[in-house]
């Protein structure tokens, strides 16, 4: 590393430029994280692969880091100097004991065929791959292959030992240390030693579970204790075995985790090296990697002192198994010894049970011993079974085995309850996929799936790799992310902001967004940082193990890094297998009570077309035409409307009792011949808010379309049947139809129909473009009557009624046409189609309930339906080009009942 430069006495090199075959050439270099470079912020030890752009590197260009490698991990250089095939580079191996510290690091162009080196061997173990050709399959060979097993081959199979260190053992220690083992096959670990710090006698205490260890590190809960004596430590020298007894070995499945906690007060012996969750040891049948240190309490509580990388110095004992099937669900390796205060050497019934076979049976019995003892023990064995005995400890186990006392307010969200029914329970739940996160990408995509519950997302923490200014983005889809995940069609963008991120210990809260997830459904998020230096903090898969995971009614299943944001072709810029570190937050709903965001075709809470608390068949408080507030005796000159059979439209203070044959003045409005009823006798000086029948004050449901009235009023902001933009322009004119207002996929064009209910011309439209940032972009718009379905490549078919170039608003705001060349007037009961097509891409909305051809918007005058993305090409009929269902978001501007644009014949 650059940090070594001087202290390079075998001359290796400190970087090694990658020619591309173009001026954009890769820098390939080792970030030891030493001197200089001691206060590194993200890539500690890695090897780190930096691109050019132009000059080739020899004078000022930008520059982008593509890739950081751990050991084990490898780069793709896509159609390398275009050649159409790959280059590989690997980093094979990293060793930061050695001084200097040193990366070696592999290049393979288009997959050759090469021999990989002999993995380096373990002293107490032959090589598990061989150089030359495959060992006799026979038995006592010294290799345990995929046929033998402990039982048919115990020379080879049986008491295995994995020794996790190679040179010294190191020069520190520890009362505690966690580490993760991965079983290649099914196996048993029987034992560890270990080296210790002293020599005494001292309490040793062995827990083990199953997959990893990081959200289970501050108690004993999620553990199993399989060893617990005290015993001879023998120090720094000379190994102390730790054997675990026959009912106490651990199995493990093969492909599994398990995760081990070494403790006492004595002290153990590590060395600082790799990374947390990083390969450390590994033969044929098992994997250990590098671990964490508890220095000061038991568990990891505040206060203690947890340190991390830290591989412990001993040896991994274990019998290579035919099979790792317990019976038992979850349970402690074997059933506790007899719940005696210290245990005899027999049992206390004078006709014992058999003694446990090593896979015991799914649950044992409810009271083991023939005769259990009237009293229970006065402390309770340290690892109980699931499934306990019927005589109760004295204290109760750590992890209840029955489900806890039901009710709102105990901390679990049951069955029964939601976040309506129970809000303390039931809601702002958290999920932590990972709690640490030491490598990161400029974005990282994960599903997560809703289990048996309907749940509300509404939040996503998450670390930065240091504090700057950035813009922040977070996609969401149904399903999973996987086939997604280099092309934005699919996506929906559901947070687009400028945040100022907090690095790496403290997280950044992205809110203000409502996604729910079904019960049983999956759905995908996608984090994105805009730019090419801040990056989403993650953890390796191979560090946290515990996937999927869940805290009840949400799981986790699965993640990965990127690179980039959407480049199609590019899977050289993902990286598999990664955990997100932060947090998710989210309801537990019914559905059925979630009100929708964009209802389709119901109105606003407070809806335009609904009649007010004072319908427009009544007057208003201050009616026009209505008399004032001291009227003359006669009706006025003006009277309003055709009274109702209750009319108090134009009453006067002191009416005949019937109205004169003639008004006084002629009426600038004709009213009947003769009133259907006469106007009450005594009305009151201002009209009441409401009629005394006709449409309640309130009524008791939204309408479904525009209500009807008995008389059109123009000015109402309604367009009525009886009215158009020439009788009366204020109401129906430039009435818009609200499509979607959310979608965060796009594509170069988007064709959909229109359906007039009634006379319409369409004016106009509003559509959020794609860029970023306000910019110019190129505008077109065409026509054609009746469907687009089978005319997605014909041109001919389409009139080009649009041609612009405007300045663009940023996706989140709407930017207008302001009006298309030439206005395209739809017959009442008739279909048209429209195309809007810009190179820089058009916002819609991919429908989950959806396709193409169903109507999606209606406001009364005008249906609109969902219909088709148009890719990278202006008019085609490849279905590749072709994406479907999808939802116009934005705005149709038309104009009621008018046909005054010249082309109504």
């Amino acid at each position: 590393g650059i940090a070594d430069y001087q202290n390079n006495p075998q001359n290796h090199p400190v970087t090694m430029k990658i020619e591309s075959g173009g001026s954009s050439d890769y820098f390939m270099g080792f970030n030891r994280a030493t001197g200089v470079n001691i206060d590194n912020d993200e890539a500690d030890d890695e090897v780190t692969i930096v691109q050019v752009n132009g000059s080739n590197g020899l004078d000022y260009s930008q520059s982008y880091l593509r890739a950081t490698l751990r050991q084990g991990e490898t780069y793709r250089i896509s159609n390398y100097k275009g050649s159409g095939k790959n280059l590989l580079i690997t980093a094979e191996t990293i060793n930061i004991n050695a001084n200097p510290g040193f990366a070696v690091v592999s290049l393979n162009f288009d997959n050759a065929n090469v021999n990989p080196p002999t993995p380096q061997p373990t002293p107490l173990r032959p090589t598990p791959l061989p150089t030359t050709s495959a060992p006799t399959r026979a038995c006592g060979n010294d290799v345990c292959l995929a046929s033998e097993n402990d039982v048919i081959c115990p020379a080879d199979c049986a008491d295995v030992e994995l020794r996790t260190w190679s040179n010294d053992v190191g020069a520190r220690a520890a009362e505690g240390i966690m580490f993760t083992v991965q079983a290649k096959r099914p196996l048993a670990i029987t034992g560890i030693s270990s080296f210790t710090q002293t020599t005494d006698n001292a309490l040793t205490q062995i827990y083990t579970r199953p997959g990893g260890y990081i959200l289970y590190a501050d108690s004993e809960n999620g553990w199993d204790l399989v060893f617990d004596d005290t015993i001879q430590h023998n120090g720094n020298s000379v190994l102390t075995e730790m054997p675990f007894a026959n009912n106490q070995r651990v199995v493990i499945p093969s492909g599994a985790v398990q995760s081990f906690y070494i403790y006492t007060p004595s002290r153990l012996r590590y060395r600082e090296e790799g990374t947390e969750g990083q390969e450390i040891q590994s033969n044929e049948s098992l994997i250990f990697n590098a671990g964490r240190a508890i220095a000061v309490t038991k568990w990891d509580v505040p206060g203690s002192n947890v340190v991390s990388p830290r591989v412990l110095s001993g040896i991994l004992t274990y019998d290579a198994i035919e099979s790792a099937n317990p019976a038992t669900p979850a349970p402690t390796r074997n059933p506790t010894q007899p719940p005696t205060t210290g245990p005899t050497n027999q049992p206390l019934t004078p006709s014992p049970t058999s003694p446990p076979t090593n896979a015991p049976t799914n649950a044992p019995t409810s009271a083991p011993t023939s005769a259990p003892t009237n009293v229970p023990t006065s402390a309770p064995t340290n690892a109980p079974t699931n499934a306990p005995t019927n005589a109760p400890t004295a204290q109760p186990t750590l992890n209840p085995t029955s489900s806890p006392t039901l009710g709102c307010g105990n901390g679990f969200c049951e069955a029964d309850e939601s976040g309506d029914t129970c809000p303390e329970d039931c809601l702002d739940l958290i999920l932590i996929p990972s709690e640490v996160g030491g490598n990161g990408a400029y974005g990282t995509m994960f599903s997560v799936t809703a289990l048996e519950r309907d749940v509300e997302i509404t939040s996503i923490n998450f670390h930065a790799s240091q504090s700057a200014g950035v813009q922040v983005q977070v996609y969401t889809r149904r399903g999973s992310f996987e086939g997604f995940e280099l092309t934005e069609d699919g996506w929906d963008l559901i947070f687009d902001s400028p945040i100022t991120t907090n690095g790496r210990s403290d997280p950044n809260v992205l809110d203000g967004f409502n996604v729910v997830v079904p019960s049983g459904e999956t759905q995908s998020f996608f984090l994105y940082i805009e730019g090419e230096s801040i990056r989403v903090m993650y953890e390796p898969l191979a560090n946290i193990e515990q996937t999927p995971f869940s805290n009840g009614p949400l799981r986790f299943d699965q993640g990965i890094g990127k690179m980039s944001k959407f480049i199609a072709g590019d899977e050289s810029l993902l990286y598999s297998g990664r955990i997100l570190h932060g947090q998710i937050t989210y309801n537990v709903v019914n559905i059925a009570n979630v009100p929708t965001p964009s209802p389709t075709n119901a109105p606003t809470n407070t809806p335009t077309n609904a009649p007010t608390n004072a319908p427009t068949n009544a007057p208003f408080n201050a009616p026009t035409n209505a008399p004032t507030n001291a009227p003359t005796n006669a009706p006025t000159n003006a009277p309003t409307n055709v009274p109702t059979n209750a009319p108090i439209n134009a009453p006067t203070n002191g009416p005949t009792n019937a109205p004169t044959n003639v008004p006084t003045n002629a009426p600038t409005n004709v009213p009947t011949n003769a009133p259907t009823n006469a106007p009450t006798n005594i009305p009151t000086n201002a009209p009441t808010l409401a009629p005394m029948t006709g449409p309640t004050p309130s009524p008791t449901s939204p309408p479904t379309a525009k209500p009807t009235f008995g008389t059109a009023v123009c000015g109402n902001d309604i367009c009525e049947p009886t009215e158009d933009s020439i009788s009366c322009p204020g109401d129906c004119t430039d009435i818009k139809l609200a499509a979607s207002p959310d979608g965060g996929s796009g594509a170069e064009g988007i064709m959909f129909e229109v359906n007039a209910v009634r006379d319409v011309t369409i004016t106009s439209l509003d559509f959020h473009c794609a860029t970023g940032v306000s910019s110019n972009v190129d505008v077109e718009v065409y026509s054609k009557p009746g469907s687009f379905d089978g005319f997605e490549g014909d041109v001919t078919a389409w009139q080009l009624i649009h041609q612009d170039t405007i300045l663009t608003n940023r996706r989140n705001t709407p930017t207008p046409l302001n009006g298309f060349d030439t206005s395209i007037f739809v017959r009442g009961g008739t279909t048209h189609s429209f195309y809007l097509y810009t190179p820089n891409k058009i916002m819609y909305l991919t429908p989950s309930n959806l396709a193409s051809g169903e109507l999606a918007y209606n406001d009364g005058n005008v249906q609109l339906f969902a219909g088709v993305g148009v890719t990278e090409v202006k008019f085609s009929s490849t279905s590749s080009n072709i994406v479907s269902p999808r939802v116009f978001r934005g705005s149709i501007s038309y104009d009621a009942g008018s046909c005054g644009n010249g082309i109504c014949d």
